[in-house]
């Protein structure tokens, strides 16, 4: 998520007076688990693109044990310290009070703005758009829905309204399937679907509104679980 790692930022310092303390203990203890980590780290350099946290959340144990021994010894060190009862508790509760502020961001963050920045990333409007050609795909003689993703038709195939046993009846390319029903998921060929249909539906993602013909009406949009626009449905009508 945008902004976080795997712990909270506050955790810092604590994390490098852990690590010290533990290897003042223990040498061996601190090695191992920095090899632990090292190890942990492997995984989620292997994407090409780009670093992948999630695959390197088997080092969480190691992270979370070093920042948790550096609070337990900072906070001992703290309340050892020769100042007012007053100041040291004041210490503490303002401890705990920026853990509550780091925590009610991050919920926030990840309810209200996570969502918004990363719709696209995980398949937002997939689903409304699977419902609607479900609700509306007998109006048409063939519905046609521009491949913009390989996995939408695992959105669309348990509203097909065909059977499990119907569906692995169809031919796959590279495990997608292509067809289901009168539902065509293609690259579509605007001349040929003209000429071999008389009356269909296509849907496009809002980014290739202006490629369609402009002969066809635009009668609708799908918006996303946010309320942004996704796709576009084009109905085309022609007397034969």
């Amino acid at each position: 998520m945008p902004g976080y790692g795997l712990l909270y930022g506050l955790f810092a310092p604590f994390l490098v007076i852990g690590v010290l303390a533990i290897w003042r203990r223990s040498w061996r203890v601190g090695g191992l688990l920095i090899a632990w980590w090292l190890a942990a780290l492997v995984p989620a350099s292997v994407p090409l693109d780009t670093p992948h946290a999630l695959r390197s959340l088997n080092a969480v144990f190691v992270l979370a044990a070093f920042a948790g021994y550096g609070v337990v010894v900072a906070g001992q060190w703290w309340w050892e310290q020769s100042l007012p009862r007053w100041i040291r508790r004041l210490g503490l509760v303002m401890t705990l009070v920026l853990v509550a502020l780091c925590t009610i961001r991050f919920t926030v963050t990840r309810v209200v703005v996570y969502p918004q920045l990363s719709a696209t990333e995980w398949q937002a409007g997939y689903t409304p758009l699977a419902q609607y050609i479900s609700t509306h795909h007998e109006q048409y003689e063939t519905v046609f829905v521009n491949q913009f993703d390989d996995r939408f038709f695992l959105y669309y195939q348990p509203k097909s309204g065909l059977s499990w046993s119907e569906i692995q009846a169809i031919p796959s390319e590279g495990f997608a399937r292509q067809t289901l029903g009168n539902v065509e998921i293609t690259l579509l060929d605007f001349s040929e679907a003209e000429s071999e249909t008389m009356e269909f539906m296509y849907v496009v993602p809002v980014e290739k509104r202006e490629t369609t013909p402009e002969n066809w009406l635009e009668i609708d949009t799908i918006r996303d679980e946010t309320g942004k626009e996704r796709f576009v449905v084009f109905t085309s009508t022609r007397e034969e």
